[in-house]
């Protein structure tokens, strides 16, 4: 489930591309690399035409007893896709954060993009592009004898080719890369930057954009990693939690009284609340059944 680090309230509302140097290696360097990715510096790549919240965003929402507390919480069901104009921002966010947060603590310096030659692209371009990745992976495992550890983020540019920006663990000479990756069946534009650790931070915000984010079509894997790094871990938590096919405000508007706590998000919409529950109908007719049931045995018994 969600963090709930969002604010909570106890009253409740009525509702220049300078240019590029390169050093001995022939690696760029990462803070004068404006010039070397320069499909990152149009916003126009987006191909998903955004037409508003998704059909099914908010429409549910999850209940679950707070461990150890007479509470029960309630919180809204976001559908979490990248073509939502409500949930695909944030996602983006989150996986910025993320990426930046990795890339630091693993050490991933070198920012690699990988393009295609439209004239060798075979059936569907993501799924080609995909399946040369591979193979340029069991490249690299050959040449280094393990596995390199990477970030891969999926873009289209403008005239609907897609190309690659990966975070790599490691040096690789431009050439060999070139020339690994063109013989695996890609194009012959490859840009490797060297990034600063203490400014991939930095880096990564100016070029690993929201639009980047969500500029690949539908049903594709927008961000990608070798194996071992997770990105987006889910919390560990202790509640069950169940399904109810009704929205948040509803639900919100029918326990009334019995809402004690209240949580919105960064638009401030109601995200989540928490409720003192009384005993169900059902749970009080059946213990009245109960003791009926029982008073009546207590007569036999003494008859």
């Amino acid at each position: 489930m969600a963090d709930y680090n969002t604010k909570q309230y106890q009253r409740i509302p009525s509702i220049s591309g300078r240019a590029t140097q390169s050093n001995p290696n022939g690696e760029s360097s990462g803070l004068q690399a404006r010039a070397a990715v320069t499909s990152l510096d149009q916003i126009q790549t987006n191909r998903n035409k955004q037409l508003g919240r998704g059909k099914h965003c908010g429409r549910f929402s999850v209940r679950g007893q707070v461990p150890n507390s007479p509470e029960t919480r309630f919180h809204r069901v976001n559908c979490k896709s990248w073509n939502c104009s409500y949930c695909g921002p944030r996602r983006a966010k989150r996986y910025k954060r993320a990426i930046r947060a990795t890339a630091e603590a693993l050490q991933l310096r070198r920012f690699l993009t990988l393009t295609l030659d439209p004239s060798k692209i075979d059936g569907d371009p993501v799924q080609y592009l995909n399946r040369i990745f591979a193979m340029l992976r069991v490249y690299l495992a050959r040449k280094y004898g393990t596995s390199i550890q990477y970030i891969r983020v999926l873009e289209f540019q403008k005239n609907g080719n897609p190309h690659l920006h990966i975070l790599i663990d490691r040096y690789i000479e431009l050439e060999w890369i070139r020339k690994a990756w063109v013989a695996v069946g890609g194009g012959f534009e490859v840009k490797i930057v060297f990034v600063d650790v203490h400014h991939v931070s930095r880096y990564l915000s100016k070029y690993l954009t929201k639009d980047l984010l969500m500029s690949a079509p539908a049903r594709s894997r927008r961000v990608t990693t070798s194996r071992g790094i997770s990105l987006l871990e889910k919390p560990n938590s202790e509640t069950a939690w169940t399904l109810v096919k009704v929205s948040i405000p509803r639900l919100f508007e029918g326990y009334g009284r019995a809402v004690n706590a209240v949580w919105f998000d960064q638009d401030q919409l109601l995200e989540s609340f928490t409720a003192i529950l009384s005993e169900s109908r059902e749970m009080r007719n059946s213990k009245a059944n109960s003791g009926n049931a029982g008073s009546h045995d207590h007569a036999n018994a003494c008859g």
